[in-house]
C-alpha cells in the first residue's frame, strides 16, 4: 500500500484492529460464561427436583402406611394388668403393627 507514495509495511496488525479483536473475544467469553452459569444454575435445580421426585413414592407409602396403624397392646406375660403398645417411636426409629389386607 503507499501513501502519499510512500510504501507502508502491511505485515502486522494497526492498534486499531487488535483493540477490536480484543473487544469482540471478550464479548465473546463474557456470553460463553454467561450461558455456562445459566446452564449450571439449571443443573443444579433439575438435580433438586429429581431427588425430591424420588422421594415422594417413599413419602406417599409411609404416610398411607402410618394411617392405617392400629392402637394394639400386649400384656406383660407375667403382670397380666400390664399392657404396652405395639406403636412405639423414638428419634431415629418408629416400630408399629399395620394391617396387611
Amino acid at each position: 500500500m503507499y501513501i502519499f507514495f510512500k510504501k507502508i509495511d502491511d505485515r502486522g496488525f494497526t492498534l486499531f484492529e487488535v483493540l477490536l479483536s480484543l473487544a469482540l473475544v471478550s464479548i465473546i467469553v463474557a456470553f460463553l460464561s454467561g450461558g455456562f452459569q445459566l446452564g449450571q444454575r439449571i443443573w443444579e435445580k433439575n438435580e433438586i427436583v429429581k431427588e425430591s421426585l424420588s422421594i415422594i413414592p417413599v413419602r406417599n407409602f409411609l404416610s398411607n402406611t402410618i394411617s392405617t396403624a392400629q392402637p394394639i397392646f400386649f400384656y406383660n406375660k407375667l403382670k397380666r394388668s400390664q399392657r404396652y403398645p405395639v406403636f412405639r417411636g423414638g428419634q431415629d426409629k418408629l416400630r408399629f403393627v399395620v394391617n396387611r389386607s
